[in-house]
């Protein structure tokens, strides 16, 4: 597996963990968003077991357009860009644009987000962010890969 991949599938999938939970965390201190839950501890982990495949299978279906856009623009990155830190700042900006277009495209409703309702969508890129900068990925070993395979 190459090293482009293997850090774009890191990413993706701390994205796919952590920012349903983020998302909840951040709906409950806005109040906004997250139904309130039932005092019974059986139907308060149904709720949070239905709600968390809830939010896989939408963050998956979701983010399946910024992870074929971040591996792309990571593998142009990997052979374009010689200046090894000049990777991430560039990732970061475009995973973050990644991150926010299939979320502006299925919320848009032709007025502008509120504060809240932005606030809880910046769990996904917030993620993102943080998983570009917290995931190692070694651009020496990629520019070695992919000057030995041209």
């Amino acid at each position: 597996m190459s090293p482009v991949l293997r850090y774009c599938l890191k990413v993706w999938l701390a994205t796919l963990i952590i920012a349903p939970v983020l998302w909840l965390i951040i709906g409950w201190v806005l109040s906004t968003g997250v139904e309130s839950f039932s005092s019974s501890p059986i139907w308060l982990v149904t709720q949070l077991g239905g709600y968390m495949i809830y939010m896989a299978v939408f963050g998956f279906i979701v983010s399946i357009p910024f992870f074929l856009l971040a591996f792309f623009l990571a593998v142009l990155l990997n052979k374009n860009l010689r200046n090894k830190h000049l990777f991430k700042p560039v990732l970061t900006i475009g995973g973050l644009v990644c991150s926010l277009i299939p979320l502006l495209i299925i919320t848009f409703s032709g007025t502008a987000l509120s504060a809240k309702l932005l606030a809880i969508y910046s769990s996904y890129p917030t993620v993102v962010i943080a998983g570009i900068w917290y995931f190692k990925f070694d651009t020496t070993v990629a520019l070695l890969k992919t000057a030995a395979s041209d």
